[in-house]
């Protein structure tokens, strides 16, 4: 029960997910970088998802996405399995895959809601910036993985990569890799994409202080890049690490999020429990996905929920 998670077409997510053992296995390698930006096109494509940021790192990455049907959850099945079977080919030995899975098993992918506009700048920024926040480079635009710039949502910048070769017929030769302002912004756009530069170069920034603070510099490109895929950082890893299911930023907007979220999680449990009765009408509230797809349960209009709330 609490797994569960809503899913909500027209709404905005924060998408993650980190290699097992934080393994460098997406080391931007040209041929990585190649398949991975086709696995993001093509997904994208089949399910029109609206790509709005996207940085690929070496042992995860972040990416900023709208879900006009409600597909997420088939975006990112598809997604990870599909990355899983290009990395597995190019980091196998004498013609064999590699053993052992590409994702960690015991934690599932990172998504966070959208809560409201403000919230939407910070994460387009602390995706950009993510190489930057991490110690690598200078400036986004020096890291050798992908990372997307706030110009590209605005200019509708499209990318169209080459099939992988291990990746058969089935699938298309090119896939074309969109970015956009989300539609939630509407005439805002260039406001919307001019306030994501402007906090993006205060964070760049404000990491430049902190290092020179600390005494650290910058690992810079080729000692970033210079490293086996089967390795992991020497930090240890976090534990209990929290993994909160919205981004917000004003008290408003987090109190309308908890509220939100709070709402829903009631509302499916109380459907949960009617259904477990024997209640085969009781009415699920806007998102439910699963039940939805496989019990073909009654669930709520979309109009029960909100997409950019108060910023």
């Amino acid at each position: 029960m609490g797994k569960a998670s809503p899913v909500i077409a027209a709404a905005t997510w924060e998408i993650s997910r980190r290699c097992v053992d934080r393994k460098f296995l997406l080391r931007p390698d040209a041929e990585v970088r190649s398949a991975l930006l086709y696995c993001f096109a093509f997904t994208c494509e089949k399910y029109q998802m609206l790509l709005h940021a996207l940085t690929l790192m070496d042992n995860h990455y972040h990416g900023s996405v709208s879900d006009p049907l409600g597909n997420r959850n088939d975006f990112v099945w598809e997604l990870h399995g599909l990355i899983a079977k290009c990395i597995k080919k190019i980091r196998g030995k004498n013609g064999k895959d590699m053993d052992g899975p590409v994702w960690d098993p015991n934690v599932s992918y990172g998504r966070q809601w959208m809560a409201s506009e403000a919230a939407f700048i910070e994460s387009i920024v602390y995706i950009i910036a993510n190489p930057v926040t991490a110690g690598l480079v200078k400036q986004p635009e020096e890291w050798a993985g992908f990372t997307s710039s706030p110009q590209d949502m605005l200019d509708n910048r499209c990318i169209t990569v080459a099939r992988p070769e291990w990746l058969d017929a089935s699938y298309p030769r090119t896939a074309t890799l969109r970015f956009s302002v989300p539609v939630a912004f509407g005439d805002k756009r260039r406001a919307f994409v001019d306030a994501v530069k402007s906090r993006l170069k205060e964070r760049v920034k404000e990491v430049a202080i902190g290092m020179k603070e600390a005494g650290r510099d910058f690992i810079g490109i080729k000692s970033a890049t210079d490293v086996s895929p089967f390795d992991s950082p020497k930090t240890s890893k976090k534990k209990n690490v929290i993994r909160p299911q919205f981004r917000a930023v004003t008290r408003t907007a987090i109190l309308h999020a908890k509220r939100t979220i709070v709402a829903w999680h009631r509302a499916y449990r109380v459907a949960f429990e009617a259904f477990r009765r024997g209640n085969r009408k009781v009415e699920w509230p806007a998102g439910t996905w699963w039940f939805a797809r496989y019990a073909g349960v009654n669930v709520a209009p979309i109009s029960t929920w909100y997409t950019l709330g108060a910023s």
